[in-house]
């Protein structure tokens, strides 16, 4: 489903990454390991097509994706990817029901059909209790799963998680994994990246890339 062929990724002098090589197959839970600095972000970011690399490819579903224009990307975007950020990038002033709102627009569907989705991934994120609550006053915890909830209502084929349980107390990593394990069963194909040692020991099958300078060691 997703093939990185010799990718690598410079800013300047500096390689963020360095002829990087790997397959993921449809529904593979994929961890990408290594040490802050290590290029995790920087390969999700190239896999969600928010960047180009400098020289190699990414293929998904048999299209290069890294040469799609801006456009293509975005609707590359739209339809395959859901992405939870690290900070999880939620509209401070919008609810939460409404920051997952903000990701359907572009689909220009019935009103009837985006309130299905929305309460689909709320109900999935665990986060329909808060539908209404402003999102500036939600714990970390719950700020994570309205950003789940975000990526999850355009039922995409690919998760792509960025340090997602850098911020969460141990209760809260708990239900992250168990959110994890529903998605692994629904065929999403999902890679994290993180330097959390209890992400590597999950129940459900996973790979693991380990990174350490812009290379794959193991």
């Amino acid at each position: 489903m997703i093939k990185v062929e010799k990718v690598s990724k410079c800013y300047g002098e500096f390689y963020a990454l360095k002829d990087i090589s790997f397959e993921i197959e449809q529904g593979e839970c994929v961890i990408l390991s290594g040490v802050s600095g290590s290029g995790k972000s920087t390969l999700l970011s190239l896999i969600g097509a928010f960047d180009k690399p400098t020289s190699g490819f990414i293929e998904v579903d048999g299209d290069i994706i890294s040469k799609f224009p801006d456009f293509h990307a975005s609707t590359y975007r739209l339809q395959k990817i859901g992405f939870v950020f690290q900070d999880f990038n939620l509209i401070s002033s919008f609810s939460v029901k409404e920051n997952i709102l903000s990701a359907t627009i572009p689909l220009n569907q019935s009103k009837k059909e985006t309130n299905k989705r929305i309460e689909e991934a709320m109900n999935l994120a665990n986060i329909s209790h808060k539908a209404f609550q402003n999102s500036s006053s939600l714990s970390g915890g719950e700020k994570q799963r309205c950003a789940i909830a975000r990526a999850l209502v355009n039922n995409p084929d690919i998760l792509l998680f960025d340090e997602p349980t850098a911020s969460l107390d141990a209760k809260s990593v708990e239900s992250f994994i168990k959110m994890l394990e529903t998605f692994h069963h629904m065929g999403k194909s999902i890679i994290l990246a993180t330097h959390d040692v209890r992400l590597l020991d999950l129940k459900i099958k996973t790979k693991v890339i380990r990174l350490q300078d812009g290379e794959i060691i193991a």
